[in-house]
């Protein structure tokens, strides 16, 4: 994989070296909570790709789960400036670059 998404820290990370591609990407996501994780990676692993750690750092799931709570209750919709076919993605990356836009631009999914 070119880019891999760790949520288990170190319990997988070993995981998340081999499934990562040569010079590949893994995304270590940390939550800011007191405890401290330790990230010990052996030399197998870190040799198996050569990948590179970016630590992103998100808030608790409560406070996730309370977002979206508001979210609902709210009935908050996020404002779509224009709706793109997925064959139209070319077309939707150069509208989306003009800079012309209030709002989302939206990339449908192909149909199956």
């Amino acid at each position: 994989m070119d880019r891999v998404v760790e949520t288990f820290g170190p319990d997988t990370i070993e995981q998340s070296m081999r499934a990562s591609a040569l010079h590949g990407q893994i995304v270590l996501l940390i939550t800011r909570s007191p405890g401290k994780a330790v990230i010990d990676i052996s030399g197998e692993g870190r040799a198996s790709s050569l990948a590179t750690i970016r630590y992103v750092f998100v808030g608790r799931r409560a406070s996730f789960e309370a977002m979206n709570g508001a979210i609902t209750v709210s009935r908050l919709r996020p404002v779509i400036d224009r709706v793109f076919a997925f064959e139209e993605a070319g077309d939707a990356f150069h509208y989306f670059m003009q800079g012309q836009l209030f709002g989302k631009v939206i990339i449908q999914g192909p149909t199956a």
